[in-house]
């Protein structure tokens, strides 16, 4: 009759020292291949949100410039009409132009420059409302032959030219910035890829030994 005993279980049941320490690190090189793909996943995220961003901001923009530019459009057609229905884009304009730049400030709100950028358009857009109400009460106290004065000057064209060069260097700067971020993440993204491949074939080999 065939006995076993401890001493054979535990020999039976345990691995050697060399295969238990090469199991320990498979799993170490595993554990760190999940670490570096959930970093390529958050990258991958973040990349995504700045292209989204990117575009928000080019379309609140462009509608900024679009508000300003209504409003200049309204009065135009109230001086020629007299039909004070024409002023309702101007009469709304500041609460909405202010809309438009808080939530461009809060897009913009992690890049200084965009930041300082703004600043100089939200001076600029208040200098071109201000011109506009006063071309208004201009118009109201002294009629259309004041404003043609007005219009002719340099420096109404002037302001409406700055706000658009504007806008173009933000939504450019924007873009940049996007094209930086997105090349940096694909750099990093391959050289992570690179190295879970490295682990994963790591890995392999100790599972073989």
């Amino acid at each position: 009759m065939y006995f076993t005993t401890a001493a054979d279980e535990k020999s039976i049941r345990s691995l050697p020292l060399h295969k238990t320490l090469l199991c320990l690190m498979c799993v170490v090189l595993l554990v760190v291949n999940a670490v570096f793909l959930v970093r390529n996943l958050d990258d991958l995220r973040a990349a995504n949100t700045l292209q989204t961003q990117t575009a928000q901001v080019s379309d609140e923009l462009q509608y900024l410039n679009l508000l300003v530019t209504d409003a200049e459009s309204s009065l135009r057609g109230y001086f020629l009409s007299g039909d004070e229905v024409y002023l309702g884009p101007l009469r709304g304009a500041p609460q909405q132009i202010d809309k438009q730049l808080h939530a461009l400030g809060a897009l913009l709100e992690d890049s200084p420059s965009q930041t300082r950028n703004l600043q100089q358009l939200r001076s600029l857009v208040e200098k071109k409302l201000d011109l506009l109400h006063q071309s208004l009460e201009v118009y109201r106290q002294g009629g259309l032959a004041d404003i043609v004065a007005i219009a002719a000057s340099p420096d109404d064209r002037a302001q409406m030219d700055e706000i658009r060069l504007q806008v173009v260097i933000m939504t450019r700067e924007q873009n940049e910035l996007l094209t930086t971020r997105t090349a940096a993440f694909y750099q990093q993204y391959r050289h992570a890829a690179l190295f879970g491949v490295g682990i994963n074939a790591a890995a392999i080999i100790v599972l073989l030994l």
